[in-house]
């Protein structure tokens, strides 16, 4: 007696049996064929392994928005969603303010769509103070400096010393860092701040 051609191992010379099967194939004799896109069965109606992007003893399809295959028991999607997706099955939708992609468990963008914008969700505006209103996407710090005259990492203070010499240009005179004269003091005054007076001998300060 030959073996079936679907048997991976020997069969039996007196009546045709066989184990195991080849994927897809079940029965004594590997003659009955699994589910469709079910890798390996048992029966006709339960699959032990499925194909690829197919899951549970039927292999049903898994959401069409994970981006590899899904878990065979639970169907969540395994590694990632595709762009635009987000959640266990990839069954939410990221922000319209994402830049295409978010964070699989949380659905924070990656990247925000625009510069102006920043927060987990890139709903929230960049300070007016912010050099081309441009900030961090996650922070809001400022990532161009502030406008003229303002510092802090979100340019949230207005700290300039009237004492800091003009810019040259219509230019913060100072660092958006620590609030230092960026062109030097007026006269009279010294100091990183130009803060402190300079003492004065008829026509000269020292």
């Amino acid at each position: 007696m030959h073996c079936n051609t679907n048997c991976l191992g020997p069969c039996s010379q007196s009546d045709g049996s066989c184990s195991p099967c080849k994927d897809g194939y079940w029965g004594d004799k590997c003659d009955q064929r699994c589910l469709t896109n079910c890798k390996s069965c048992m029966s006709g109606d339960k699959c032990n392994t499925c194909d690829e992007g197919y899951w549970g003893n039927t292999c049903t399809q898994c959401n069409a928005n994970c981006a590899y295959s899904c878990d065979l028991i639970s169907s969540i999607c395994q590694k990632k969603c595709k762009k635009g997706f987000w959640g266990d099955y990839c069954n939410y939708t990221c922000s319209d303010s994402c830049n295409g992609e978010c964070v699989k468990a949380t659905g924070h963008c990656k990247r925000c769509k625009s510069k102006t914008m920043y927060g987990p969700v890139c709903n929230q505006e960049c300070s007016t103070n912010c050099l081309l209103n441009e900030c961090e996407q996650p922070s809001g710090d400022c990532t161009k400096g502030c406008t003229k005259d303002f510092v802090g990492s979100r340019c949230e203070h207005r700290a300039c010393s009237l004492n800091c010499l003009p810019a040259i240009k219509n230019e913060t005179v100072c660092s958006h860092v620590d609030g230092k004269c960026l062109y030097g003091c007026r006269e009279g005054f010294k100091g990183d701040l130009c803060d402190e007076r300079r003492r004065q001998h008829g026509n000269y300060y020292e």
